[in-house]
């Protein structure tokens, strides 16, 4: 199991998508997003989680962007709305 300050920030990246869909957040943006003062990730960690959450397909690349902005999924906005069973991906322990 990862630690919990991986899971709260892999919740705290969806809840920014959420935020702001239907509409992309580039790669640029994600690091300014004001929900992630608290955890204070620095940008190698963000650019790992967001890989980590679109190969789960949480998140998706927005066609025609070059990779270079993402979007959430019906599995991402599922899980943080929590209309689905809890992902141990994106919940830790609360999702088992």
């Amino acid at each position: 199991m990862k630690s919990k300050r991986t899971y709260k920030l892999r919740q705290a990246i969806l809840r920014a998508f959420e935020e702001y869909n239907p509409a992309p957040i580039g790669y640029n943006e994600i690091d300014e997003i004001p929900g992630f003062s608290v955890l204070r990730p620095n940008r190698e960690e963000l650019v790992v989680e967001l890989r980590n959450l679109a190969t789960w397909k949480f998140i998706e690349e927005v066609p025609g962007s070059n990779g270079d902005y993402l979007r959430i999924t019906g599995s991402g906005l599922d899980q943080i709305n929590q209309e689905t069973d809890r992902d141990p991906h994106i919940w830790g322990v609360m999702g088992l």
